[in-house]
């Protein structure tokens, strides 16, 4: 699924601008799972640290945050989000409802993917980790004799870091077939305690990080990715070198054994949460979000515990330049 960007007249705009003003950047069907009857959401805003509840349509989104205008063009991406988001809207819904991803075709698996790669860099979070890189940049280049004025191309204002975290939405197609290389599975917290956040794709590697390099790109041995379907379901994408070390012990003692982790990645059954895994995914969600975390209860006991423990997850550091 390529990127096809529509481009407006400036005269022409009304009725896309009316139809496109508040625009999330957390697809709507997601945040529903985690909402009541009435599509109202608890919310835990780390800024001012306070919670309230609110409609769906009212959080994670940003009026015109796919929207660019240049002259007398305007180009607005918000079709494109919708066509993404309904690619796959149904597949992980389908996930939810029937408790298994066994029933997933490999074409389904690459919608989904597909979408994964996506929300990874649509969100207000992604578009911040480019602003840090410029202020670093700025505070860090008069050092090294760059400068606005020496460089003047290497700098960016701010409708420009925009307009380069929206073009940056084309390495999805690029990043997608990552998802299609790791192994699937499901977890499950029958007491429906699952977080989700404004930014709900995270990832780990739980293998020692290299000392002079980041090991926590989608390609690294040993990466885990997690993103909160509902309060009850955590879809999980893992390297498959993790799962091999399982599969290696049955060969080396040559029968095969009841490990819940392999059925969960073999026959989609999904793996029942103890409290210190659940506690570890929850908590990413709350450390990467970069403003809001989203609930099915009004219990944010684990946020305020990590703001006091850990002040800087109010504003996380997703870049730097040193």
């Amino acid at each position: 699924m390529g990127l096809c960007l529509r481009i407006e007249k400036e005269v022409d705009m009304t009725n896309i601008q009316q139809r496109t003003k508040n625009q999330h950047y957390v697809p709507q069907f997601l945040l529903r799972r985690f909402s009541d009857k009435n599509g109202r959401i608890n919310v835990f805003d780390k800024h001012t640290q306070k919670k309230f509840v609110t409609s769906t349509r009212n959080v994670a989104s940003e009026n015109g945050f796919y929207d660019l205008k240049g002259g007398e063009i305007q180009i607005s991406l918000e079709p494109l989000m919708c066509d993404v988001e309904n690619s796959a809207l149904g597949l992980l819904n389908g996930i939810v409802e029937a408790k298994t991803i066994s029933h997933l075709s490999p074409s389904d698996r690459s919608k989904i993917a597909f979408f994964m790669a996506f929300q990874m860099l649509r969100t207000r979070a992604s578009l911040e980790a480019l602003f840090q890189m410029e202020e670093g940049l700025r505070r860090a280049g008069p050092s090294k004799g760059l400068t606005p004025e020496t460089m003047p191309g290497l700098f960016m204002n701010d409708q420009q870091i925009k307009q380069m975290s929206l073009m940056n939405l084309d390495i999805a197609q690029d990043i997608a077939p990552e998802f299609l290389k790791k192994d699937w599975m499901l977890y499950r917290d029958p007491d429906c305690r699952f977080l989700v956040s404004d930014n709900p794709v995270v990832r780990k590697n739980h293998y020692p990080e290299h000392p002079l390099m980041s090991n926590n790109g989608l390609a690294c041995e040993g990466i885990q990715i997690y993103m909160p379907l509902s309060p009850e379901f955590t879809i999980t994408f893992i390297c498959p070198t993790l799962i091999d070390q399982f599969r290696q012990h049955e060969r080396k003692i040559g029968k095969k054994l009841e490990i819940p982790l392999l059925d969960a990645v073999d026959k989609g059954i999904p793996i029942d949460m103890v409290r210190d895994s659940l506690l570890f995914q929850n908590s990413m969600q709350v450390a990467f979000s970069n403003r809001f975390v989203f609930s099915n209860s009004d219990d944010f006991s684990l946020v305020e515990k990590m703001i006091e423990e850990t002040p800087s997850v109010v504003r996380p550091k997703y870049m730097d330049v040193l």
